[in-house]
């Protein structure tokens, strides 16, 4: 399971880019935007799911390796 850990586990600029995407949207769907530029893309929803995925990934993957 450490090797399968290691090899899925996103780099921290994954996580960071994600934290930074989730960000983005979130404040412009506060503002009642349904999507939004970041860093020169369009980002939406699906996009915004796609990051969250990766820092639920993440996270779970350093819950695992601190227990």
């Amino acid at each position: 399971v450490k090797i399968l850990n290691e090899v899925h586990r996103p780099d921290e600029a994954e996580v960071e880019k994600a934290r930074r995407i989730i960000g983005a949207y979130d404040e412009a769907y506060e503002r009642g935007l349904g999507a939004v530029q970041f860093e020169g893309i369009m980002i939406d929803a699906p996009v915004v799911e796609r990051a969250r995925t990766t820092i639920r990934r993440f996270d779970a993957i350093i819950a695992r390796e601190n227990n």
